[in-house]
C-alpha cells in the first residue's frame, strides 16, 4: 500500500500544474496607479483617488483631484486677481520658497466644490525585467512582461445624501496582461522561481472601501477589503493499476473557488501644512483546503485517501505610515514606511510533509516623493522607494528562491484638460505618466553541497516600467 501511495504523487503534481509558491503582486512591485508611482508610492498620508483603496482607504474621505478641479472652474471667473497657479511660474518661484516654512500650523479651509462628481479611471502598464542569472532551469523567467491595466471608480456618496462631508466609495481594479484570472502554484520550492517578478505577479488584485470625513479637514477614516479567492476540491483517480512505475490514471478534478475579502484600514490626520497617514492591509493567498484525492485501484476497488492543502498566491500583512508637509500652495513633500510580514507566512499542509522548512524575513520598505504644481494644469513628480529582499541571507539548501533588493527612482507628470468657455469638453480630464527605473541587486546564492539541480548561483538585473492613467469626471 505504501508504494501504490507514493505512486500517486506524480499523478496529484500533475493535477496541481503548479511548480513553485509565488508572491507579491504589480502594485507592490511597480506601483497601484502613475500618479502614485511618480512619488515613489509615498502617498498614504494624502492620496485622494481611486487608488485610495491600495495606498490608504481613509482618502477616500478627502476632496477628490476632480473636485478641486471643479472647485477652480467655479471660481476663476469669479477672482478679479488671476488664480496664483496660473500666473507666470518663474516669478513665483521665489514666493514659493520663502512660503515653505510660514504658518506650519495655520489651518486654512480645504477647498471644495459643492458639486459632488464620481469619478473613473483606466490605467495600463508596461513593465519589463532584465534579469541576468546562471541557474539552470530558467525557460519560464525569460522574456518576462510584466504588463498590467487597471480599473478605478470612486461613487461620491453626498449625491445621495448631503452630510457636508467628504464620503465615497471606491473600487480599484489591477489585472495582469496575459488575461489570466488565477494561476495556482503550490509544490515545490527548489524549482527555481521568482519571488516578486515574472510570473509571480500573474493575478488580478480587487480593491475596494469606503471613506469617511469625521472632523472636517482633518481627520479621515476608511474600512476596505482586498479579494482573492477561497475553496475547495475533490480529485479522483481511476483504474490505478498496481506497479512499480510510474502510472497514469483516468482522472477526474472539480474546484470550487470563491471570493474572500481580506479587510484594510486607514486613517489620515491633517493640520495645517502637516499630513499623517497610516493603514493596515491583511495578508492575502489563494486558500483551497481540503483538496480531497480519492484513488482506486484495479485491485478488489480498493480505495487511498489523500488530503491535500493549497497556499498560494501569497502577499504579507503590511502596516504603512506615512508622512506629508505641504510645503506652499505648490510644493509637497512625503515620507512613506511600510512594514511588511513575510514572516507570518505559512506552508500548506503539502509542503509541511514533503519539504525542508524554509523561513521569510519582515522587511520595511522606505518611500519617498515630492510634487511640485506648475500651474492648475501641469505638476511633476519624482520618488524613491528601497525594497529590501524577504529572503533570508542563509537560505535553507534546498530552497532556490530568486529575489534580490531593489532601489527604484521614479518620476511622473500630470496633465488636466480643464473646460472653457469656448471649449466643448463639459467635464475635467487628467492624465498621469510615471517612467521608473529598478536597479536589482546582485546576490549569490551559496550552497553547502552544490548539485548539478542545486547549484550555487547568481542572480541580478534590472526592470523598467512605465505607467499612463487617464480619468474622467461625471
Amino acid at each position: 500500500m505504501t508504494r501504490i501511495n507514493m505512486k500517486m504523487w506524480p499523478a496529484l503534481g500533475l493535477l496541481l500544474l503548479c511548480p513553485e509558491l509565488v508572491a507579491g503582486n504589480f502594485a507592490d512591485v511597480y506601483g497601484g496607479h502613475p500618479y502614485a508611482t511618480g512619488m515613489g508610492n509615498a502617498v498614504s498620508s494624502f492620496v485622494n483617488d481611486s487608488s485610495a483603496t491600495y495606498y490608504n482607504v481613509a482618502g477616500l474621505g478627502l476632496p477628490s483631484r476632480g473636485n478641486l478641479l471643479y472647485h477652480y472652474m467655479e471660481n476663476r471667473e469669479d477672482s478679479p486677481e488671476p488664480d496664483a497657479w496660473d500666473s507666470g511660474r518663474f516669478s513665483n518661484l521665489w514666493n514659493d520658497t520663502k512660503a515653505v516654512f510660514s504658518d506650519s500650523i495655520t489651518n486654512v479651509p480645504k477647498k471644495r466644490s459643492e458639486a459632488h462628481r464620481h469619478e473613473v479611471a483606466l490605467q495600463y502598464n508596461y513593465a519589463k525585467p532584465a534579469i541576468s542569472t546562471n541557474a539552470p532551469n530558467n525557460g519560464d523567467i525569460s522574456n518576462i512582461q510584466d504588463h498590467y491595466a487597471g480599473l478605478g471608480l470612486s461613487l461620491d456618496l453626498n449625491s445621495v445624501y448631503d452630510l457636508d462631508r467628504g464620503l465615497r466609495f471606491g473600487l480599484n481594479m489591477i489585472l495582469p496582461g496575459s488575461g489570466n484570472l488565477a494561476t495556482v502554484n503550490d509544490l515545490n520550492p527548489t524549482v527555481h522561481r521568482y519571488l516578486q517578478r515574472g510570473v509571480s505577479n500573474d493575478r488580478p488584485l480587487i480593491f475596494g472601501g469606503i471613506g469617511a470625513e469625521l472632523w472636517k479637514d482633518h481627520l479621515y477614516i476608511g474600512v476596505g477589503f482586498t479579494a482573492l479567492i477561497k475553496g475547495q476540491g475533490a480529485i479522483l483517480l481511476k483504474d490505478v493499476p498496481i506497479s512499480p512505475d510510474p502510472v497514469t490514471p483516468n482522472q477526474q478534478v472539480i474546484l470550487e473557488l470563491k471570493p474572500q475579502a481580506n479587510e484594510t484600514l486607514g486613517m489620515m490626520f491633517h493640520w495645517g501644512k502637516f499630513r499623517m497617514g497610516v493603514s493596515f492591509r491583511r495578508e492575502t493567498f489563494l486558500f483551497v483546503d481540503p483538496l480531497t484525492a480519492r484513488a482506486q485501484t484495479t485491485l478488489l476497488g480498493i480505495q487511498f485517501d489523500f488530503d491535500l492543502a493549497v497556499l498560494d498566491l501569497y502577499h504579507p500583512r503590511t502596516f504603512t505610515y506615512g508622512f506629508a508637509y505641504q510645503a506652499s500652495e505648490n510644493l509637497l513633500i512625503s515620507l512613506d514606511v511600510s512594514r511588511e510580514l513575510w514572516s507570518k507566512y505559512g506552508l500548506s499542509r503539502t509542503k509541511e510533509q514533503f519539504y525542508t522548512p524554509y523561513y521569510l524575513e519582515d522587511i520595511s520598505v522606505p518611500k519617498v516623493g515630492i510634487e511640485y504644481r506648475w500651474n492648475q494644469a501641469w505638476s511633476f513628480r519624482l520618488g524613491f522607494m528601497r525594497r529590501p529582499s524577504p529572503l533570508p541571507v542563509d537560505m535553507p539548501e534546498e530552497v532556490n528562491w530568486m529575489d534580490s533588493s531593489q532601489v527604484s527612482y521614479m518620476a511622473g507628470l500630470s496633465y488636466a484638460f480643464i473646460p472653457d468657455s469656448g471649449s466643448n469638453l463639459k467635464s475635467p480630464i487628467l492624465l498621469d505618466l510615471s517612467l521608473q527605473s529598478q536597479r536589482i541587486k546582485s546576490r549569490t546564492e551559496l550552497k553547502a553541497n552544490p548539485t548539478a539541480q542545486n547549484p550555487i548561483y547568481d542572480y541580478g538585473g534590472s526592470a523598467f516600467h512605465a505607467g499612463l492613467a487617464i480619468t474622467v469626471f461625471m
